[in-house]
């Protein structure tokens, strides 16, 4: 509060909230014109109201009116509300201005925060074409919106119970059931049809909320409905699409499933049968050379083992199909395999090829595992047969089998389908190695690195280690550079991490 005094409006006397309103001290105010003493109001407009109140005697009020004002760091518009009155003597003429003033600044923030909340809400309840409703839940009154109206085809100004009946009779119970769990978690949500005048059928979408008085009683619900009719009909045309191609599908599965079956049945049949012309071939060849190679020139005898040779080939060929087609074909049973007693058994058949190529085998203590016995064998047979025929001329072999721990990025890049736990195998040889770049196309069928004269080999055992390894749902991938030897690295599901 303050008192302005004379046509100069000087300040007679004032509170300490009117200073710190004013943002001066009481020595910068006091007994100086109101304009002088604080310049910063100057054309803003308060001169012609206070000419106003001092001339006419006429109170002038303000609410939330802005006004810049020093304050620490600078001049800061403020929001003010008050009010000046004519300051009367005892014969009725004015002599000054009484103020009474109330800076507003953060309620009128608020204020405008609050409006521009609810502009933004209004514009996106628009923009979406949202019907917005109140129900008065004690009296059942509702106050719907223009859009409200529209979307149930009624009158604007219909009671509640005409927008109830507009829905679907089969959807009523949809609808009470979700009043129901409202009145409980406050939240309603349904999805309903409402048959329009004409017959026509929409899909509505209907959320709110309830809100319950002081004795939990629910008493009043605010809610919004959305038209979804297009959005309906698109999800069930998507959803009969992918019905139908669901079905086709499933239809081409059964086809080729039953095209694979005949191609094992096939491969299996043809493999099997080839064996006795190609023993032929070799008992004969063999026949020759031993009993009527004086009556061949060494061109001949050289052709003839040329045809050993090639025919030789065929039969590891035909015996690494009929071991790939067995692994389709047959199914076998899933029991603890001591992967220990498998490394050993492999490395008694080898026993004369690790003779030959000097090898040396280091190896770690092995867990037990859930697998097929049989392709476990086959699986280690091919990577210690890979080993030593991969080896470097001259160089002893040596074969490294060690337990590695199981990183999240081998589950991540290699895994198609996961199990609870896995064991981490790495295989390593000191052989020829290859480029990186090859490291996926080695274990497809028929795929070699090298010509057949410079290694033996069919171009099957790692297609089938492949396949074992995911018909186990693991997985296999290779590491190698040229001349620095390969890693083959194992990931096998392990229901038991227990060593054997």
């Amino acid at each position: 509060m303050s008192i302005f005094r004379g046509e100069n409006y000087i300040v007679e006397i004032a509170n300490d909230r009117m200073f710190e309103l004013l943002g001066k001290p009481a020595e910068e105010l006091l007994h100086k014109p109101l304009l002088v003493g604080l310049p910063e109001v100057k054309d803003q407009g308060f001169e012609k109201y206070l000419n106003n109140v001092y001339t006419t005697g006429t109170t002038f009020t303000a609410y939330g009116l802005p006004v810049t004002l020093p304050r620490k760091g600078g001049n800061k518009t403020v929001y003010v509300n008050f009010v000046y009155e004519a300051f009367l003597e005892g014969d009725g003429t004015i002599s000054g201005i009484m103020v009474v003033a109330t800076e507003v600044t953060e309620q009128v923030i608020a204020t405008k925060k609050i409006e521009e909340a609810e502009e933004r809400a209004r514009l996106a309840v628009e923009s979406a074409e949202l019907g917005t409703f109140e129900v008065n839940l004690l009296t059942n009154h509702i106050v719907a919106s223009r859009r409200m109206a529209e979307i149930f085809d009624v009158r604007q100004e219909s009671d509640r119970s005409r927008y109830i009946t507009a829905i679907h009779p089969d959807d009523q119970k949809t609808r009470e059931t979700a009043y129901a769990k409202a009145t409980i978690t406050t939240l309603l949500e349904y999805d309903a049809r409402v048959v329009y005048q004409d017959g026509v059928v929409h899909w509505v979408r209907v959320k709110g909320r309830i809100y319950f008085d002081s004795e939990q009683r629910p008493v009043r619900l605010f809610g919004v409905a959305q038209d979804i009719t297009e959005q309906q009909e698109f999800s069930e045309a998507l959803s009969k699409k992918v019905a139908e191609r669901t079905a086709e599908l499933a239809r081409a599965n059964d086809h080729l499933g039953q095209m694979n079956k005949e191609l094992e049945q096939f491969t299996y049949a043809a493999s099997h049968d080839m064996q006795e012309p190609l023993r032929k071939v070799q008992t004969f060849c063999s026949f020759l050379l031993q009993n009527h190679s004086l009556q061949l020139d060494d061109l001949g005898k050289n052709y003839l083992k040329k045809i050993d040779s090639s025919a030789h080939r065929m039969q590891n060929m035909i015996d690494d199909l009929l071991n790939y087609s067995h692994q389709i074909r047959d199914a076998q049973q899933f029991v603890p395999t001591d992967l220990n007693r498998i490394i050993e058994n492999i490395e008694a058949d080898l026993e004369l090829l690790i003779q030959q190529k000097e090898a040396t085998i280091a190896k770690d203590l092995m867990p037990v595992v859930t697998a097929i016995p049989g392709q476990m064998n086959q699986l280690f047979f091919n990577l210690f047969s890979n080993a030593l025929k991969f080896s470097r001329s001259g160089v002893p072999v040596h074969i490294d089998i060690r337990l590695v721990p199981v990183l999240e990025a081998d589950l991540l890049n290699h895994l198609r389908e996961k199990s609870d736990s896995y064991i981490k195998i790495k295989f390593t040889d000191n052989g020829i190695g290859f480029k990186q770049e090859y490291a996926h196309q080695i274990f497809s069928l028929f795929k070699r690195l090298h010509g057949k004269s410079e290694y033996e080999g069919t171009g099957i055992g790692l297609g089938l280690c492949l396949k074992i390894v995911q018909g186990h749902k693991g997985a296999i991938w290779a590491e190698s550079e040229p001349g620095k030897g390969a890693s083959f690295y194992l990931l096998l599901p392990s229901d038991s991490t227990n060593q054997a």
